[in-house]
């Protein structure tokens, strides 16, 4: 039969390990769920750049049609506007004739210059979404190897509490224990009050 000191820090020890291990399994499910959570985040993040970056383009290339569009029109009402006035006898080449011509490809080519800000302003305020989306990416992914770094510690975690665990029992009934105390004393009095209250699993009827 196992004395009292040596019963009740075994009593302790599984008691400890019982505890230990369901906070391990606990941590390492939680540390598994966040897990998960972040790498979701991580992929819609990485979708949602994508998608602004690839708006960033069709602005550009919308822009560019715009712009080629823009000049060909005004350079047909150009031809117009000139053979308009060859046939009536205007000269083209000097003169206010020559001055309206030269004014209106001038504003032709600032609307086109227009055209092509708008379009860049517009992707430049989609690639910085896109910016900020890879950077929400990368942060997710950061805490998604935190989680599966937690995960993995969580067996170290619960292996030096269990240690710590036996070593301070150890320690405790060492020092509690006496040289020679007939059972029914007061030292195994305290032993047993001691081991019933700190474990539930045990009453004053558990035989010893």
């Amino acid at each position: 039969m196992c004395s009292i000191p040596i019963a009740g820090l075994i009593i302790t020890l599984a008691s400890t390990a019982v505890s230990t291990a369901s906070s391990i399994q606990q941590g390492k499910e939680q540390s598994k769920a966040a897990e998960a959570q972040a790498r979701y985040g991580a992929e819609v993040a990485s979708q949602e750049a994508a998608t602004k970056e690839q708006l960033a383009k069709n602005e550009i290339s919308k822009g560019i049609a715009d712009r080629e569009r823009h000049l060909r029109n005004a350079g047909r009402l150009q031809g117009e506007a000139t053979s308009m006035l060859a046939s009536n006898g205007f000269e083209l080449d000097s003169g206010s004739t020559a001055s309206m011509l030269a004014e209106s490809a001038s504003e032709a080519a600032y609307d086109a210059n227009i055209i092509t800000a708008n379009a860049e302003n517009a992707a430049w305020s989609h690639r910085v979404g896109a910016t900020q989306a890879q950077n929400a990416q990368s942060s997710y992914l950061a805490q998604a190897n935190n989680s599966k770094f937690n995960s993995g510690n969580a067996w170290l975690n619960g292996g030096a509490s269990m240690l710590g665990a036996i070593g301070s029992g150890m320690a405790m009934y060492s020092q509690a224990k006496p040289t020679s105390t007939p059972a029914g004393s007061s030292y195994y009095d305290g032993m047993q009050d001691a081991i019933y209250a700190t474990n539930p699993y045990f009453s004053k009827s558990t035989k010893w």
